[in-house]
Parts: C-alpha cells; structure tokens; sequence
C-alpha cells in the first residue's frame, strides 16, 4: 500500500509525517468473519515519513473480509496538517465459499442417507437419537477454539521489544537504536511481520528513515506464533539485526457467533433428515413394501 501527499494546490513534494490507522469491518448481520474478535476494532496504527516524492509505502495483509476504514493524517514538517478517510472494500476468498457450499452440501447429503435409514427401520426412537448426536456434534464442533501459549519465548534480540499480544487488542511493537553512549543514531529501518503457520508476511515497511526508534500498534487476529524482524542500515554503513518470537494469546469467538454458525450447518443436516424421510416413504424399497 502506498500513499500520496501533497498541498491543495498539488504542488509535491510535502515533506512531512503520516500517521496511518487501520479500523476493522463492522460485524456481519449473520456470517461472521475467520476472526470475529477483530470486527470493529483498531487493527494498527503507526507513523512513516514521507519520502522525497512525499509517499509512504507499507505491506499489510487484511485478516478479513468487508470494509477497511484508513485514516491518513499528515503533518508537514512546517506544521501543516491534513487528514482523509479511505474506505477499502477486501471481498473474501472465493476458495472459502466452495468449501462452506462442500461442506453444507454434505451435512445435508449425510442427513438424506440417516433420514432413509431410520425410517426404513421405523426405529423412531433411533431417528430421534440421531437428531440429538447430531445436534450435540455441531455444538461440539462450534465450541472448540484452538488456544496457544502466552508464554513468549526467548529474550529480545537488541532493541526490539514486543508488548502483550493478545487476539482482539493491539500490541505496541518498539524499535530502538541506542548505542552504548550518545544520542539515538539515524538509520534506514527495515521490519517485517510474519505468521510463522502460514508463511506469510502481515506487515513490513523496507528502508524507512527514522530518527533512532520506531513504533508502532498492531492486533494480531489469531493465536499463532509470529516472528518479528528489524534490519537498521546507519550512515556509517554498518548494520543491526533484531528478531524476536511472539506466542499470541488467542481468546474464544463471541457466544453470537458460534450459535449462528451451530444452528446454519445444524439446519442444513436437520433439512437432509426431513429430505430423507420424505423420499422413504414417497419411493419405499420392495423389502419395505413386504413389511
């Protein structure tokens, strides 16, 4: 990503600051999202300083799917000010449909196949049993959340620090270049944030000027492990390499959110009973006829 700054009259470039604030979608009126703790929060925020073309460029990757709200403030190095609102749409993978459409197509298929086999029986008691199992696995299923660790491992390599991380609240990321005496040295800062599961870079910002630290807020959407990285470049050539391993608290999704998705896959199984049964007793076996 990557923002433009300039005066009213377009004149560039605009030496200065940007602070960036990155805010979550709102909720979903039925499906929530893969991590319905973020909705609606603050997922970032951070300064860059413009270049001398006056842009900023940072990487991010949007844990979710909906409308973004960025707010850009700038502020010249002269004490001019500025501020926009950015309304940025992520649709969702397309590959998470098919497979919620697979996996509804089969709880509905699965209660077809116990539908006919129950009312071939005519155990009515065993029908009702199946209900119950089946309904006591989907809220087995919606229950369950994976929890990792807080325990981070390891200490801080140089100044790198990594506040709490905690699912649902952002986490202070802090940079700082102090030699063992002296002033805070200038240097061209390179940070990148991975997901250590997935391989996949969430944040980064390549060869920013700052004036001896940096600092940031970021939430991280789920209970993962993380790796953050710092490369400093200073004037006098040489370089300064941090790392640091952070272990996400996770935290349970909201009670709402798991019963809609309970009673939605709950309905298409209780829909495929209905389905099964119906067609039993409409096109019924030979074997049944008999009996």
């Amino acid at each position: 990503m990557s923002v433009h700054v300039a005066d009213r009259d377009g004149r560039p470039p605009f030496r200065g600051n940007v602070t960036i604030r990155i805010t979550a979608p709102e909720p979903g009126r039925f499906f929530s999202t893969d991590y319905p703790r973020v909705e609606g929060t603050e997922l970032a925020e951070f300064r860059l300083p413009l270049d001398h073309r006056g842009k900023a460029e940072w990487r991010y990757l949007f844990p979710i799917r909906g409308e973004y709200a960025v707010v850009v403030a700038a502020e010249s190095n002269d004490g001019k000010r500025g501020a926009e609102l950015f309304r940025l749409r992520i649709p969702e993978n397309r590959e998470k449909w098919v497979l919620a459409g697979v996996f509804s197509a089969g709880l509905f298929l699965l209660g077809i196949a116990a539908g006919r086999l129950f009312t071939a029986t005519g155990a009515e008691s065993t029908g009702a049993l199946a209900v119950a199992v089946l309904a006591a696995s989907a809220c087995l299923l919606g229950s369950i959340s994976s929890r990792a660790s807080a325990q981070e491992g390891g200490k801080p390599a140089g100044r790198l620090e990594v506040g709490p991380a905690e699912v649902g609240r952002p986490a202070s990321i802090q940079w700082r270049a102090l030699p063992e005496a002296g002033e805070p040295r200038e240097a061209e800062l390179s940070l990148g944030i991975t997901h250590e599961e997935k391989r996949k870079t969430v944040f980064s910002i390549e060869k920013v000027r700052v004036p001896g630290s940096f600092s940031m807020k970021l939430q991280f959407p789920d209970g993962a492990i993380y790796r953050v990285t710092a490369q400093a470049l200073f004037p006098d050539g040489s370089s300064f390499r941090s790392e640091r391993t952070v272990a996400v608290s996770a935290a349970d999704p909201p009670a709402g959110a798991r019963l809609r998705a309970v009673l939605f896959f709950l309905g298409w199984t209780a829909a495929g009973l209905a389905a099964g049964r119906w067609s039993r007793k409409a096109w019924p076996r030979p074997s049944d006829r008999g009996q």
